[in-house]
């Protein structure tokens, strides 16, 4: 290949990794104003009751409740560390932290389903605790599903050799989206499950 078209090639890459982090940057944001509304109704509703949760809701198993949310955490330290190692150019520390990433991530959304189910799912009537829980953890579980996809794409594409220690703008953009859903967790855990 001529030097002038690998030149191009390398402009036109860098420009499309500045495009898709700008663009993650801005799905964050928007998701986390839509998480601040529901945040927000969730404290108002809160505000009006005299008990939280109010007498007669069902309980969310604790024990569950400490576990998930340290797998959550514990993916969102894996995933920095992946990026971290691919930084200094080790695809194979990059896929362990990934696969890590993935299966506590996995397992933090099944520890959710897990909840949902303790609590009756949608079978409990119209206590203001159920529905306010089951909205805020479903939302949240979807975006984690959807940190979940990226994570399969980003191990698929580093086991294709595709990034390196000059190349994982993709990876870059992924740990931005894993770290917003382990840490929007946070605020949701403290309105809505913590009495």
């Amino acid at each position: 290949m001529p030097a002038d078209f690998e030149s191009l090639l390398a402009t036109r890459a860098a420009a499309a990794g500045r495009m898709g982090r700008t663009g993650m940057v801005l799905a964050v944001i928007a998701e986390t104003v839509f998480f601040a509304g529901l945040l927000f109704v969730t404290v108002a509703v809160r505000r009006t009751s005299t008990a939280w949760p109010p007498p007669g809701s069902p309980t969310l198993d604790g024990t569950l409740l400490l576990a998930t949310s340290a797998l959550l955490l514990g993916s969102g330290l894996t995933m920095v560390l992946g990026l971290r190692a691919i930084r200094r150019g080790s695809r194979a520390g990059l896929s362990i932290f990934v696969l890590l990433t993935a299966l506590l991530g996995a397992l933090f959304v099944a520890g959710q389903w897990a909840q949902f189910k303790h609590i009756g799912g949608w079978q409990t009537g119209e206590g203001q605790f159920t529905v306010l829980f089951n909205i805020l953890s479903g939302f949240h579980a979807l975006h984690a599903g959807i940190g979940l996809v990226l994570l399969a794409v980003l191990l698929v594409r580093t086991m294709l050799g595709q990034f390196d220690a000059e190349r994982h703008v993709f990876v870059s953009t992924a740990t931005t989206w894993w770290t917003f859903v382990c840490l929007i967790w946070l605020p949701i855990l403290a309105t809505v499950a913590l009495g």
